[in-house]
């Protein structure tokens, strides 16, 4: 199914974004940097499969040579939906975006093709099935607030937030905070960052530097910020880099569609109904869980608000 292919290209997204590999013309989208991109790309690796996915969003060219012109005379405005999907503003997308995306990050089982499973395997040969599984298997953890004023003087976290049990690691009858090797920390956060990347949950690290990471709702997306820093009466939240990167409140309800099912959650709190792009917890209300969306709720809150905004303008 198209919705499979869907879910490992975004897979495949995030991870290139959280090793810090992205463009800067997709880490800091706009429409006229995603044109860019697609010269970039072009310029650099041009293949015989990819003219299937040139075709369907820039129209059939010739040649090499063809497609560049024309990309580089292409309207910046048609690259926009793409621009809005990644930056969550919209919960859904044509599929020519999608698959200008499986170009422009060089997914390997691109273009979509309908024999082939893309839930049994992906790009990097590990097993989706495998991903998704992970993704069961660990409720989302709520949000635990940092309040460092309660923490034993003297006393530094220097580990990490686990799924199981959200507390740091210190030791409280020492006045310095417990030591881990270098070369076992590397490789807890390495595990931990793939853990998270795969639905983990909640995880905080600290670096050398003494500079913890951190992040807070801004109204409609988590913004990273150090740990000693105040957000005025916001809470500050241990960062967790899936939620950080890929939960957005969706402020254009009326761009979601019946196509969203599987992939859109809900909160409706004193009959207020806010839509996201991911499940968990609800950002402010943090022990109210986010629900899958349903027929019911796409039907009453989107369809029939629709239906009233037109007749009142009639």
């Amino acid at each position: 199914m198209f919705t499979d292919y869907q879910s490992q290209v975004l897979l495949t997204y995030h991870k290139i974004k959280a090793d810090h590999q992205l463009s800067p013309n997709l880490l800091h989208s706009t429409p006229a940097k995603l044109r860019a991109e697609c010269v970039a790309v072009l310029n650099e690796r041009y293949r015989q499969k990819d003219e299937e996915i040139l075709k369907i969003f820039f129209g059939s060219q010739e040649n090499e040579a063809a497609y560049m012109r024309t990309i580089r005379k292409f309207e910046a405005d048609k690259f926009k939906p793409l621009d809005n999907y990644l930056k969550g503003n919209t919960a859904e997308t044509d599929e020519k975006n999608i698959e200008l995306l499986a170009w422009l990050i060089d997914f390997n089982a691109r273009p979509y093709r309908w024999d082939f499973s893309y839930r049994s395997a992906d790009t990097d040969g590990k097993h989706a099935a495998d991903l998704e599984q992970n993704e069961t298997e660990h409720e989302p953890v709520t949000p635990v607030p940092l309040n460092f004023a309660e923490q034993p003087k003297g006393i530094q976290m220097i580990g990490v937030y686990e799924t199981d049990d959200v507390q740091p690691i210190f030791e409280p009858n020492k006045l310095h905070a417990k030591t881990i090797p270098v070369p076992k920390l590397r490789n807890a956060i390495i595990l931990l960052l793939m853990m998270t990347i795969a639905g983990g949950g909640v995880y905080m690290v600290i670096n050398p530097t003494g500079q913890e990471k951190c992040m807070y709702w801004t109204g409609d997306h988590y913004q990273s910020v150090s740990c000693n820093q105040k957000a005025g009466d916001v809470p500050i939240y241990a960062l967790d880099t899936l939620r950080l990167t890929h939960f957005r409140k969706i402020t254009t309800p009326d761009t979601i569609t019946r196509k969203s099912l599987g992939s859109v959650w809900y909160s409706k709190i004193d009959n207020v109904v806010e839509f996201y792009t991911a499940d968990g917890f609800h950002p402010m209300h943090t022990e109210r869980k986010l629900k899958p969306l349903t027929d019911y709720i796409w039907e009453k809150y989107i369809v029939g608000k629709k239906a009233i905004l037109s007749a009142s303008r009639h």
